[in-house]
């Protein structure tokens, strides 16, 4: 293979749709975690995606938090456990299952989401700067369908 067809795959694979999703994410991740150590919080941006998750939908189990999250268990385990020793959650036995454990966000979690939403709307706000709406529901369009195709859901 020579030089020129080994720079033309380097190039389709680094403007792939793929690698151009993923580089976007994980700049727009490290941004906002850059900005939450900046402003002096003490959470990763995995906790803050938990945490608004349960915000949204309080009173989880384990397993559908992960599901909600996108992560794998043991990811929500190591997760959680960060979390319950910064008081930012509880886990409380379910009344018809004692095995199980709910999720529940508390006071002091809620309370920190309060104070790193503005940090989180600013990272937004940077990345989709020169983007207009139209755009921006094209792209939607396109990543739900792109999503949809990978995981099957139509």
């Amino acid at each position: 293979m020579e030089d020129k067809d080994l720079k033309n795959i380097e190039n389709q694979l680094k403007n792939s749709m793929g690698t151009l999703i993923g580089r976007t994410s994980h700049a727009i991740l490290n941004n906002l975690q850059k900005k939450f150590r900046e402003e002096g919080f003490n959470i990763t941006v995995e906790q803050w995606q938990v945490l608004i998750n349960l915000n949204n939908t309080n009173d989880q189990f384990h397993q559908q938090l992960a599901e909600n999250t996108f992560k794998e268990k043991s990811t929500i385990t190591r997760l959680l456990d960060g979390l319950e020793k910064k008081n930012m959650i509880k886990r409380v036995a379910d009344t018809l299952d004692r095995r199980q454990k709910r999720i529940r966000i508390t006071s002091r979690g809620k309370s920190l989401l309060n104070k790193l939403k503005p940090f989180a709307h600013e990272v937004q706000g940077r990345a989709l700067d020169d983007v207009d709406l139209k755009q921006m529901k094209i792209c939607q369009d396109i990543l739900l369908k792109i999503y949809n195709n990978v995981t099957g859901m139509k």
